[in-house]
């Protein structure tokens, strides 16, 4: 060991440790893998902004589910006579004559097990004007981020296997 001290400029201290006889043993300690949860269950997106309905449909399957778009509520209906959706997340307010409340209705006519997540953008005073006192389920604002995207999500989808499970296995595979 050496000490090396100068007033007005610090102190060095150097170690002298004497040279290895054999190269040191590498241990390389496992890093556990630790990956994104996947969810299972069917998603139907629409939205009249195209980027927002990307982005949805990429952060959906990016969590596993399987994922639908449509760009309004007739083609969203469309789909639905096709495909069976545990899921939908509906813009409020789009131009075709059919918004996502006119959507919303429909589906709970014929399809009464599917989940409804609303979506919007406008400010609350123009929702309130329009439709506002007709959303009877979540809203999630836009532009939205990624984990609030995924939280509601997974909220809606983990109460759809929740009620799942409490109608015990029989019915439940019927439910789908």
């Amino acid at each position: 060991m050496r000490v090396y001290s100068e007033p007005g400029y610090g102190t060095t201290v150097s170690f002298y440790l004497p040279l290895a006889q054999a190269p040191a043993e590498i241990v390389s300690t496992p890093v556990e893998q630790v990956s994104a949860a996947r969810y299972t269950g069917s998603v139907l997106v629409v939205d009249d902004e195209e980027d927002l309905l990307e982005i949805a449909v990429a952060y959906l399957h990016d969590m596993g589910y399987s994922t639908f778009k449509a760009a309004n509520g007739a083609d969203a209906l469309a789909l639905l006579e096709t495909q069976s959706i545990d899921l939908l997340i509906t813009d409020i307010i789009m131009p075709g004559g059919m918004n996502g409340v006119d959507l919303v209705l429909q589906v709970r006519q014929c399809y009464p097990k599917t989940r409804i997540i609303y979506c919007s953008g406008f400010p609350a005073d123009a929702l309130a004007e329009r439709s506002l006192p007709l959303i009877d389920g979540p809203l999630l604002r836009k532009p939205y981020h990624r984990a609030e995207f995924g939280a509601s999500v997974r909220g809606i989808m983990d109460a759809h296997i929740a009620d799942l499970q409490s109608v015990g296995p029989s019915r439940a595979i019927g439910a789908y």
